[in-house]
Parts: structure tokens; C-alpha cells; sequence
């Protein structure tokens, strides 16, 4: 049995320092938070790549999946509003919300082909807030199906 942990629990050091740490006692592999401040997609450059790729080589450690649930680092628009944990979310009543989630997991995709990364995780949808439970599945969906859509042309695996 292999094991990952979720750098998600190192928010205060890098990404390279955080393989290292999880390499240095004894996890196999990790789950790479595409969040600030270790893979956030809009500030992540083919450097980053590089140096995650270097560092995951030098340690023998894998990606076991791209957490894209969390968006800490998104800044609504016009706006002092601050991602959290559950928002954007996919079925939120705002438009620019959803677009901003679907671009997110997006970028996530995209950063899993390059790192060679097989999975994705990414919220399961959000707060209904009153509204009707299928309309919501059908909204879900719609946002959902063009980030699948190009996931399946990777060869990535988007979980919800």
C-alpha cells in the first residue's frame, strides 16, 4: 500500500519544502493543493512545473491526485469577497461564480496533464440555498461538462 498526504496542510511552506517533509516521513505521495501557495493555476509557469517535477523526482514521491476544491486565493471581481473552502461553488446563482470554478478546475486539468497527474477532485457543487434539487443537478452538470469534457481529452480523471 502506498500513502499521500494532502499538502493542504502545509499552507505556510512551499511546495518543494512540503514534498520534502512528506518524503521525509515516509509517504509515498501527495496530494497537490491548487490553491495558493502551492498550485494556484493563474500563477503557476512552466518553472513551477519544472521544480515540482524536479522535486517529486528527487524524492521518488508521486502525485496522487490535484485537489482543485479548494480556492482560498480567488478574489471576487469588483469585489473585497475572498474564496473559501466550499465557494465558488458550480451551481452558484451568479454566472461570473460558476465561469470562475469551471476556469479554475480548468487550470487544474490542464497543471494535472503537465505533471502527469491521473486525477482531479474538485467540490461537489455548492449550496442549494432554496433552490430545487433538480435544477441544481442539471446546472451542476451543464458547468461541469466542458472541464470533463477536456479532462477526458488529457486523460485526466475529474472526481467530484
Amino acid at each position: 500500500m502506498k500513502l499521500a498526504f494532502s499538502s493542504n496542510a502545509f499552507r505556510r511552506t512551499s511546495i518543494e519544502e512540503t514534498i520534502r517533509i512528506l518524503s521525509g516521513i515516509g509517504y509515498d505521495g501527495i496530494e497537490l493543493m491548487c490553491d495558493a501557495p502551492h498550485a494556484w493555476p493563474p500563477d503557476v509557469r512552466p518553472a513551477n512545473v519544472e521544480s515540482i517535477r524536479a522535486e517529486l523526482a528527487r524524492t521518488g514521491m508521486e502525485i496522487s491526485n490535484l485537489n482543485a476544491f479548494m480556492m482560498c486565493a480567488y478574489r471576487e471581481p469588483g469585489t473585497m469577497r475572498e474564496g473559501t473552502y466550499h465557494w465558488p461553488s458550480w451551481i452558484d446563482p451568479a454566472a461570473h461564480v460558476r465561469q470562475a470554478r469551471a476556469q479554475h478546475t480548468l487550470g487544474c486539468v490542464e497543471l494535472a496533464s503537465k505533471l502527469g497527474a491521473k486525477t482531479v477532485s474538485t467540490e461537489p457543487g455548492g449550496p442549494v440555498a432554496g433552490r430545487g434539487r433538480e435544477e441544481m443537478y442539471r446546472l451542476f452538470a451543464r458547468e461541469m461538462e466542458p472541464v470533463a469534457r477536456r479532462a477526458a481529452e488529457l486523460g485526466v480523471t475529474l472526481l467530484v
